[in-house]
């Protein structure tokens, strides 16, 4: 009888691999098996065997090709959409830059925009008109004070009367005309508030390029536009992860909010302006009430007219002040502290208890408007006072917005040299990954 063991058979290669493959990926590394022939005979071992050197079967082959993630169909049509997304979002990208190029010479291209432009022109010429007349009063007010201040000897001060008449005359007509150019002021003020709103509120006219139905109004269509525009580009800078690029897109939103700052402030100063104006044209009228030929000089004329304009002037730059935000503070040290807490003088108490009390019944011999009286001249030199500090701080808000403007065209600059030059940048970008 042949012994038991001489009729058993060395396995075949094709079960041995699938055992070894099976075995290597249930321990999570895959070890091809034309690898371990080849370190068999780096080894030094026996030569393999006719059994060995068979044909693997096709379901071996197919399980080692699956184990192969660089051979896999799906990685490449993936790598190949990706760069189809690029290059789409790129494409849109540009579609909505030249959409909103478009809109921009359209809306430039309206009736009311070049009446807008005119009517801006024209305002800024009347409040060039109306820093000069405000600065002739100041001089006018100066060599009233030093003539009224000045000790010359008796023979002089009939002359020195006759001086401060005159002085006080052409102050009077100075005060006029600057009234005349304020209400022109304020009159090209609305007007251009009005052509805002219209450019606002006006739907974009038929024929034009745009689709009949559409009635999306203009500036509506452009924050829309510009919202995509911002989504396209973080779409894009996820993709292209560039440190150029990422560095642009970070300078770029410091400008964006550099210019949002100064539109702010700008509007606050603006607003400033608007009030210290008014009170300045209510201080005018005070001031050309008592220095007219025709003012009597009597403190129930004076409490009626000019002291009632004052106290609104006041209560006008008391509330300019509150306007200015702390990042105004903050941004412009030179400018905003001059503008705060700004206090009027006060008017003498003897005014003011006759204006609370007595200016219904009033009596030339009650104590009160003795005081009163008396104290009219102060009275007159306070409403004075506040006219000389309005036309200080109004020069100092014209030199505010003059800064706040340059600001604000330095940022847009800077800004919009930054979008050109990422613009290329992601077309440089987009090109080499469609290569």
């Amino acid at each position: 009888m042949a012994p038991s063991n001489s009729t058993s058979s060395p396995p075949s290669a094709s079960s041995t691999s699938m055992s070894d493959v099976a075995a290597a990926s249930a321990a999570g590394s895959v070890r091809p098996p034309l690898k371990q022939s080849t370190s068999s005979e780096t080894e030094g071992s026996a030569p393999p065997t006719p059994e060995q050197n068979q044909i693997p079967s096709p379901a071996s082959s197919s399980t080692a090709s699956r184990m192969i993630p660089t051979l896999s169909p799906a990685t490449s049509s993936l790598s190949s959409s990706t760069m189809m997304f690029d290059r789409e979002l790129f494409q849109k990208l540009e579609d909505v830059n030249s959409e909103i190029e478009r809109i921009s010479r359209m809306s430039t291209d309206l009736p009311f925009n070049r009446e807008l432009e005119q009517v801006q022109a024209e305002f800024k010429r009347v409040e060039r008109d109306s820093c000069i007349a405000i600065q002739s009063q100041k001089e006018l007010l100066d060599k009233i004070e030093r003539h009224e201040r000045s000790s010359f000897r008796r023979y002089f001060v009939f002359n020195r009367d006759q001086r401060i008449e005159s002085l006080k005359t052409k102050l009077w007509e100075r005060m006029a005309e600057s009234t005349m150019v304020d209400a022109e002021l304020q009159r090209l003020e609305r007007q251009s508030v009005s052509l805002q709103d219209t450019r606002r509120t006006t739907f974009v006219p038929l024929g034009m390029g745009m689709e009949q139905g559409d009635a999306t109004e203009l500036s509506w269509k452009m924050e829309e536009l510009e919202r995509e525009k911002q989504d396209i580009l973080s779409n894009l800078l996820t993709t292209v992860a560039t440190p150029d690029v990422q560095q642009l897109n970070t300078r770029i939103a410091m400008f964006v909010s550099e210019m949002r700052a100064c539109e702010s402030i700008q509007k606050q100063v603006e607003k400033c302006a608007s009030m210290y104006r008014q009170s300045l044209q209510q201080l005018q009228t005070a001031l050309s009430t008592i220095m007219s030929p025709s003012y009597g000089g009597t403190l129930k004329e004076f409490v009626t007219g000019p002291y009632l304009l004052a106290v609104e002037a006041g209560h006008s730059i008391e509330a300019a002040s509150h306007v200015i935000q702390p990042e105004a503070r903050r941004r412009y040290r030179n400018h905003a502290p001059e503008l705060l807490n700004v206090r009027p003088p006060k008017f003498p108490q003897a005014i003011v208890d006759f204006a609370k009390r007595a200016r219904v019944n009033y009596d030339r011999k009650s104590s009160l408007s003795v005081e009163g009286t008396r104290k009219l001249r102060a009275g007159e030199n306070v409403i004075v006072l506040m006219h000389r500090i309005v036309i200080q701080k109004l020069e100092v808000i014209i030199t505010w917005k003059t800064a706040v403007e340059k600001d604000l065209e330095r940022a847009t600059d800077t800004h919009r040299r930054l979008e050109s030059r990422l613009h290329q940048q992601m077309a440089v970008a987009a090109r080499s990954v469609s290569a």
